[in-house]
C-alpha cells in the first residue's frame, strides 16, 4: 500500500516476442499474514509510442498454519502418552492429524497414546486451516524406553545369618540401576545381588526397584529371618540306676513357630520325642545331646551328661511246671562284680523265698505268676515277674515179663493220671521205631540171651511228662531139627528119632500113631506101615522151647541095606511120582550099572552110566515100593524107592 516492493518479491521481464508469459512470485512473511497486498503490473510500450498499461490486483495474504506439539520425557513402554499440540495460526481454525508410527493415528487435539512396544517412532502432526485448507506437518521422533523385568529370589535364613538376595532383573539394552528396600528400617543398598542380617527373626516386604533409561520396575517378596531353636534340657540330679526309664525334661523354647526334637543319648539310643526318655542298660556317665529343629530347619544342641549306676538284671529259668513233680526255678539273674544281690521270691499261691533258686510244689493245676526281687546294696533293684500254667503230670509205669528170642513181649501199660487223655511213647532199647499205643507188643530176636532197656515217656498232652524203665531179659530160643533111622533088628518098623541138638533140658515127642516120648533120641516100633507125622518139641535151660514136624514114611525095606563093601547112593526125591534121580559116592569116569526090582522080584529096569548120578524114568510104574540095585567097581548097594 506504500508502493514499495516487498521483500519476497521475485519477477522477471520478458520481450513481447516472447513464447512465454511473465511470472511474478511473491512469498509474504509471517507478518503479512491476514492482511492485503496490492500488486501492480505495468505493461511497457517500448516504440513507438512508448505508452505503458498498468494492471492492478489486490490479493489476501491468507493465516498460515504452524503445526508443533511436544510430549513429556522420558517415556516407557506401556505408559500412556499425552500429546500437547502447540500449533498455532494466525486467524481462524484448524484441524489436525496425527500419524504416532507405529500405525496408530488420532485427529484428537491433545491424543493419548500408547504405543505396542518400546522403540523409536516418527510421529506427524498435520495442522490444516479450516477456511483456506493450508496444511503444515512437522515429524518429532518419540523414543519409547523399555521398562526393566524387576525380579530376584531370596534364599532364607535362620536367625543370625543373612539372607541372600539374587538378582534376576533383565533388560534388552540400558544399563541397570538397583534400589533395595529390605523392609526393615535398615539403609537401602544398590548392589545387584546384596545379602542382609536381620535384627530380629520374622518375615519381611522386601522390594527391589530396577531402572534403566529413566524407566524403573518394581517388585516386592516376602523373605524370612526364621526363628532359632534355643534348646535346653534337664538332667536328674542324682544318679539314676541302669535298666530304669530316665526322664529328660524338655525345656527349649523357639521366638516363632515350632521345633522338633532329636536326641541322642549316648548309649547308642535315639529318640524324636519331645520329652527325652531312655532307659540305659549298663552304668557309666552318658553324654546325652539334644539336638532342637525348627520347622524351616534352623537348628541348635546342647550337651548335658547323666550318671547311671550298676543294676542287677533280674532273669530265671524254670522247669516245666506239673502238678506232681517240684517245679525247680533257677536263678539266671546278672549283676556287676562287688554287688551281690538279694533275692525274693514271690508265688500267686502265697509262698515266698529268699533263696537263690528255689523248688516249689503246687497245690493246684492252673495259671501262676512267680515274681523275682534282685536288690543290690547300691539302691539298686530289677524285678521279673512271668506267668506259667501247671498243668497236669501222669504217674507213668508199666509191666513185661521176660520173653524168648522169636515171641512178642506183652507190655502191660499201669500209667495213672487225675484228668486228660494220656499219650505214650514206647523205646524198646533194640532200635526199633518208637510205638505210641497204650499195651504195644514187640518182638525180639536174638542169637544170644540178651537184656534190653525199655522206657515209656507219657503226657496228658501237655509239657508234663513222666516216663518208667524196665527191663526184658530175651533168652535164645533153641532150634528143633532132627533124623531118622530103621533100627532093622528090630524090623522095618522101628525107628531111631535122633535131635540134632542133645544138650536141651527136656524133649518131647509124638509119633503120629499115638505114642509119645519124653526121651531125647527116642526108639520107636511101629505096628504098620505108612506115612506119620511125627513132632519134637525141646525145651532150654531158659524156658524157651522149639517144635518140628515132619511126615516119616515107615514101609518094608525102606532105608538102604548095603551089601559087602558097597557104596553109598541117595535116591532123591523120595517117595516120587516115577521120576527120580540116582547119586553115588563114586568119581566122573566110574561105570554104574543100574538095575531096578518090583517087590515080587521082576526086573523093571536096567541101565549103565558113567559117572556119579542117573536121572530114572518109572512114570509107568505102578505104584509102590521098588528096590534099587547098584553095582560099580565089583561092589553092590540097594535102596528101596516109594513110588505113589
Amino acid at each position: 500500500n506504500k508502493g514499495y516492493t516487498l521483500p519476497g518479491t521475485d519477477y522477471s521481464a520478458v520481450l513481447p516476442t516472447a513464447s512465454t508469459n511473465a511470472i511474478l512470485t511473491f512469498k509474504p512473511l509471517a507478518k503479512y499474514e491476514d492482511s492485503t497486498i496490492t500488486v501492480y503490473l505495468t505493461l511497457s510500450d517500448l516504440g513507438p509510442n512508448f505508452c505503458d498499461t498498468l494492471i492492478k490486483r489486490v490479493i489476501y495474504v491468507a493465516a498460515t498454519p504452524v503445526a508443533n506439539f511436544k510430549f513429556p520425557q522420558p517415556i516407557c513402554d506401556g505408559t500412556p502418552v499425552l500429546f500437547e499440540n502447540t500449533s498455532k495460526i494466525a486467524k481462524g481454525d484448524m484441524t489436525y492429524k496425527w500419524y504416532f508410527g507405529d500405525g496408530d493415528s488420532s485427529e484428537n487435539v491433545n491424543p493419548v497414546h500408547t504405543f505396542k512396544t518400546y522403540g523409536s517412532y516418527q510421529t506427524r502432526l498435520s495442522a490444516t486451516s479450516i477456511k483456506f485448507g493450508i496444511i503444515t506437518d512437522t515429524i518429532i521422533t518419540v523414543d519409547i524406553s523399555e521398562i526393566p523385568s524387576a525380579s530376584f529370589k531370596s534364599i532364607n535364613a535362620c536367625e543370625g545369618t543373612a539372607v541372600k538376595f539374587i538378582n534376576q532383573t533383565t533388560v534388552s539394552s540400558g544399563t541397570l540401576t538397583y534400589d533395595w528396600n529390605f523392609g526393615d528400617a535398615s539403609t537401602h543398598l544398590t548392589t545387584q545381588n546384596p545379602t542382609h542380617l536381620y535384627s530380629a527373626a520374622g518375615g519381611y516386604k522386601v522390594t527391589l526397584t530396577a531402572t534403566t533409561n529413566g524407566c524403573s520396575n518394581a517388585v516386592s517378596k516376602n523373605v524370612y529371618e526364621f526363628a532359632k531353636p534355643k534348646p535346653d534340657f534337664v538332667v536328674p540330679v542324682s544318679s539314676v540306676c541302669a535298666s530304669t526309664p530316665v526322664t529328660f525334661p524338655n525345656n527349649s523354647t523357639i521366638a516363632l513357630g515350632e521345633a522338633g526334637a532329636y536326641w541322642q543319648f549316648g548309649d547308642g539310643n535315639n529318640s524324636t520325642s519331645r520329652v527325652g526318655l531312655n532307659n540305659y542298660k549298663t552304668d557309666g556317665t552318658f553324654t546325652v545331646k539334644l539336638k532342637m529343629v525348627s520347622e524351616f530347619g534352623c537348628t541348635d544342641s546342647i550337651n548335658k551328661q547323666v550318671i547311671i549306676k550298676a543294676a542287677p538284671v533280674a532273669s530265671f529259668n524254670n522247669s516245666a511246671p506239673c502238678s506232681v513233680d517240684p517245679t525247680v526255678f533257677i536263678n539266671t539273674t546278672t549283676f556287676k562284680p562287688g554287688l551281690q544281690p538279694s533275692y525274693t521270691w514271690t508265688f500267686s499261691d502265697g509262698g515266698t523265698a529268699n533263696t537263690t533258686n528255689v523248688s516249689h510244689s503246687w497245690a493246684n493245676v492252673g495259671p501262676k505268676n512267680i515274681k523275682l526281687r534282685a536288690l543290690q546294696p547300691n539302691g539298686c533293684e530289677s524285678t521279673i515277674e512271668k506267668n506259667i500254667v501247671v498243668a497236669v503230670q501222669p504217674n507213668a509205669a508199666f509191666t513185661v515179663a521176660d520173653i524168648c528170642s522169636g515171641k512178642e513181649a506183652v507190655f502191660q501199660n499201669q500209667t495213672t493220671v487225675s484228668e486228660g487223655n494220656l499219650n505214650y511213647t514206647w523205646d524198646f532199647g533194640d532200635g526199633s521205631p518208637v510205638s505210641n499205643i497204650s499195651d504195644p507188643l514187640h518182638m525180639y530176636t536174638v542169637g544170644a540171651s540178651q537184656t534190653f532197656n525199655v522206657l515209656l515217656v507219657t503226657n496228658a498232652g501237655g509239657i508234663c511228662v513222666d516216663s518208667a524203665r524196665s527191663v526184658v531179659t530175651v533168652s535164645e530160643a533153641p532150634v528143633c531139627d532132627f533124623t531118622t533111622k530103621i533100627e532093622w533088628a528090630f524090623g522095618h518098623r522101628t525107628i531111631k528119632f535122633t535131635p540134632t541138638n542133645s544138650s536141651y533140658t527136656s524133649y518131647s515127642w509124638t509119633f503120629g500113631e499115638g505114642g509119645t516120648s519124653s526121651s531125647a533120641s527116642p526108639l520107636y516100633s511101629y505096628f504098620y506101615d505108612g506115612n506119620f507125622k511125627v513132632k519134637m518139641t525141646a525145651k532150654n535151660a531158659a524156658g524157651c522151647d522149639c517144635s518140628k514136624e515132619i511126615k516119616v514114611p515107615v514101609f518094608a525095606n525102606t532105608d538102604i541095606k548095603e551089601i559087602g563093601e558097597g557104596v553109598n547112593i541117595e535116591v532123591f526125591p523120595n517117595p516120587n511120582s516115577g521120576l527120580f534121580t540116582i547119586v553115588t559116592d563114586g568119581s566122573d569116569n566110574d561105570i554104574v550099572e543100574i538095575e531096578i526090582f518090583n517087590t515080587i522080584g521082576e526086573k523093571v529096569y536096567t541101565g549103565n552110566v558113567n559117572g556119579n548120578a542117573a536121572d530114572v524114568d518109572l512114570g509107568d510104574a505102578a505104584k509102590g515100593i521098588y528096590i534099587i540095585k547098584v553095582k560099580t567097581k565089583g561092589k553092590t548097594s540097594t535102596r528101596k524107592v516109594s513110588i505113589n
